[in-house]
């Protein structure tokens, strides 16, 4: 509910972005110096918070580029692309297994932060192709 008000004022794509670059640079910043399980729960809070708006917004966002007639089709597509993030952690372990050198559970942090801000680029392409300036409310 607090995504759907915020994006009535500020728009559902600027809102994922601005999500998107946080989460990411949370994960690259915040996610490292975890030490305690207080830490971990502190983080935790902060990424499933600005992590939420996917879910809430994907509709939103579904029609704004397919129209409310695919709709059904787009978030068909959506899901079976979305469905490709379940084999991330097996490709961060595949890197923290070749890399000599990592820290404990630091190629997901890069893996994950790196993901979240090449989104967010995306989203931002994706703002332009619509037809959007930087700072229309879309």
């Amino acid at each position: 509910m607090f995504y759907s008000g915020l994006a009535d004022y500020i728009g559902q794509v600027n809102i994922i972005i601005a999500y998107s670059i946080f989460t990411g640079l949370s994960s690259l910043i915040l996610w490292p110096q975890v030490t305690t399980f207080e830490g971990l729960i502190s983080f935790a809070i902060i990424f499933g918070f600005f992590g939420g708006a996917f879910i809430t917004l994907t509709p939103s966002i579904t029609v704004l580029i397919t129209g409310l007639e695919k709709l059904d089709t787009g978030l068909s597509v959506y899901l079976i692309i979305t469905s490709c993030s379940l084999f991330g952690p097996n490709y961060a372990q595949l890197i923290e297994a070749g890399v000599q050198g990592l820290q404990p559970f630091q190629s997901y942090t890069i893996f994950t932060g790196t993901g979240y801000l090449a989104g967010a680029a995306l989203l931002i392409s994706l703002k332009f192709i619509l037809g959007g300036t930087p700072l229309s409310r879309m």
